[in-house]
């Protein structure tokens, strides 16, 4: 199976999902790898996962901002990438032979050119920058700033930019989209609804 644009889905916790995500075609499955936070993997929950999969690739999710913390779960996650969200969790990942995934919330933001100055600065160190907002609304005000972004840096989007997914996809320089296993749960949908229905409109016919 095949996607029309690059797809990450985050918040795995089952094999089943997990294989579901991989035989649609999505290209990184993220996992949460810090014990505080709600779908949390253990080291040895993600090797049994990981080790039923075959051509995708895997990213942790941590807030963890320390060189020795990034060490640890390095040590402990066989990983091709690790998402982070800050510039201290930057500066511990680098020469750590680890691809980043740096994920900017766009919440409450009135002014784009901080966060401009911050991926001119540290975008040979970022392989994609993941555009999000919590509040879950779709933040059309900034589209145009954003659609303008994406034409250099390598862009992802996740909650709040993914109401016309196709268009989206189809019709601008977006590098692709962030998924995330919990948003179906918040709705009070269950079997991977959302999830599922979000993948199959961008199916194509390659295989």
């Amino acid at each position: 199976m095949a996607l029309k644009t690059f797809v990450q889905v985050n918040g795995i916790q089952n094999l089943a999902d997990a294989r579901y995500c991989a035989g649609m075609g999505v290209n990184i499955l993220g996992f949460d790898v810090d014990s505080h936070t709600e779908k949390y993997i253990s080291a040895e929950e993600f090797k049994e996962i990981t080790g039923w999969l075959s051509g995708v690739t895997v990213a942790g999710v941590t807030s963890r901002n320390s060189s020795e913390d990034i060490d640890e779960i390095l040590a402990a996650y066989p990983l091709d990438y690790i998402q982070i969200h800050t510039a201290a969790q930057l500066q511990a990942v680098r020469n750590k032979q680890i691809h980043v995934l740096f994920k900017i919330d766009l919440d409450l933001q009135t002014d784009f050119a901080p966060i401009v100055a911050q991926m001119q600065q540290i975008k040979e160190d970022v392989a994609f920058f993941i555009f999000e907002s919590r509040s879950g609304e779709e933040l059309s005000s900034l589209n145009p700033t954003i659609l303008s972004l994406a034409q250099d840096f390598p862009i992802l989007v996740g909650k709040g930019f993914l109401v016309n997914v196709e268009d989206l996809v189809q019709t601008t320089s977006i590098g692709g989209i962030c998924l995330r296993e919990a948003d179906r749960q918040n709705i009070g949908l269950d079997d991977f609804d959302v999830l599922a229905s979000m993948l199959e409109k961008l199916e194509t016919e390659e295989f």
